[in-house]
């Protein structure tokens, strides 16, 4: 069983009046967290996905 890549990869988009974002998802092999904000102009993104099948690079 793996985490579908539609959960992985939708999410809120940066700007339009946004300055931050995140969010939680649990899947089979673990939780799947992301979180971004814009503090002085400047973007930070940080994420955390479990091991398993899909999550390399």
């Amino acid at each position: 069983m793996t985490c579908p890549d539609e959960v992985i990869g939708k999410g809120t988009v940066p700007g339009g009046g946004l300055t931050s974002a995140r969010a939680e998802h649990d899947c089979p092999y673990g939780r799947i967290r992301s979180a971004w904000r814009i503090e002085d102009g400047v973007f930070t993104l940080s994420a955390a996905i479990p091991p398993g099948p899909g999550s390399t690079c």
